[in-house]
């Protein structure tokens, strides 16, 4: 009886053994399973975060891009310009969820580039741009030669990425008699800003010949007036078109920038666009109107001697465009400073002048005739 009884006593812890071990693993196990759920479900949440980027987009390698996520340096390849060929979601420890396959021009690849270590190039041109084709470029993405273009203006119809040598973008430019260039690389082009503005005073050129619309400019040839808007406009040599208003309230609106030019010459030392004179007071009118006279002349009454002394030619002779200076009390202006004005128009012996703080006011201008017109210096 005893020898049964230690038997089932044996058999019992050894029992209680068996199923404490068995309870050990299946916990064990549960939570090995619940630990490695959890590190698939975090990754998987970690990589619901949206591609930044997608295959085709044209990126760059960041200038400060170390290596790839499998230890692959990148810093022989900063700031290549390549495009996105594949795209994956990326599992090592990174604070990217995302890696790419860049594919270069030359055709080398990095399989494995994080997210934080790409960019992509906005486009520099944009469609309506007027460019021209840089002197030196040899041909287009496709291999089709640029050199006969070289130098020609023309406006862009379509941008696309494309990775190039140094671009990121191509563009279709269209040339004013209808012929294009479909793949031209960013790094051939360039934007041609407008030369004038508004509310410069221009002079028609004595050969132009139509405006860009087809319309004769012969009977305007020499016409002065104002610039009233500004248009980019491929044509001929022009990057872009002004509508002009003369003084009889006339306009021509599609003139060429190649046919006009400032009506006051810019071939003096001291001609800047620049304008130091104080806002409201004629000074700063004529100076406005007539760059080629230079800053810090003094008053008004000042300005023939000044201009002698600086190798002007001033003289009683007027001439349309220039400055007219008046003493103190000569023809309406002030008793101490004088002034000066732009002359407009000439009559016999009299001039038609555009003037600042004249008749209309301190910081308004207008128009008056002046008579004895030789009686005047002018400031050529």
């Amino acid at each position: 009886m005893n020898v049964l009884i230690r038997f089932f006593k044996k058999t019992t812890v050894f029992a209680l053994m068996m199923i404490g071990a068995f309870i050990l693993t299946s916990l064990n196990a549960n939570f090995a399973g619940i630990n490695a759920d959890s590190l698939v479900n975090n990754q998987a949440a970690y990589n619901n975060i949206a591609a930044k980027y997608k295959i085709g987009d044209v990126v760059q390698i960041s200038s400060n891009a170390e290596s790839e996520t499998n230890g692959y340096s990148l810093v022989n390849h900063r700031n290549w310009i390549g495009t996105i060929v594949s795209v994956s979601p990326e599992n090592q420890a990174s604070s990217s969820a995302w890696e790419y396959d860049i594919e270069y021009p030359d055709g080398e690849h990095n399989v494995h580039v994080a997210e934080q270590d790409i960019a992509t190039i906005p486009a520099k041109c944009k469609i309506g741009d007027v460019v021209q084709i840089n002197s030196n470029a040899e041909s287009e993405t496709n291999g089709y030669s640029l050199v006969n273009h070289r130098n020609w203006v023309g406006t862009v119809v379509s941008a696309s990425p494309k990775a190039h040598a140094s671009s990121a973008w191509e563009y279709d430019i269209e040339y004013p008699d209808g012929e294009h260039n479909e793949y031209v690389a960013e790094q051939d082009i360039v934007t041609i800003p407008a030369k004038y503005k508004i509310g410069d005073v221009v002079q028609i050129n004595s050969n132009a010949e139509s405006e860009t619309n087809g319309y004769l400019l012969v009977n305007h040839r020499n016409w002065v007036g104002t610039i009233v808007s500004a248009s980019p406009k491929a044509h001929a040599n022009s990057a872009w078109e002004y509508d002009v208003k003369y003084l009889d309230g006339e306009h021509n609106e599609h003139v060429a920038e190649q046919d006009m030019s400032y009506a006051v010459k810019y071939n003096h030392p001291d001609a800047t666009d620049a304008n130091t004179y104080f806002y409201g007071y004629c000074t700063y009118y004529a100076k406005q109107q007539a760059p080629y006279i230079g800053n810090g002349w003094g008053n008004a009454n000042q300005w023939a001697d000044t201009a002698r002394r600086h190798g002007y030619t001033v003289n009683n002779i007027p001439a349309e465009n220039i400055v007219v200076v008046f003493a103190g009390g000569q023809a309406g202006a002030d008793p101490t400073f004088g002034c000066v004005a732009i002359v407009r128009k000439i009559e016999g012996n009299r001039i038609l002048i555009q003037e600042m703080d004249g008749t209309a006011g301190f910081g308004k201008t207008d128009y008056r005739w002046v008579d004895n017109a030789n009686d005047y210096e002018y400031i050529h």
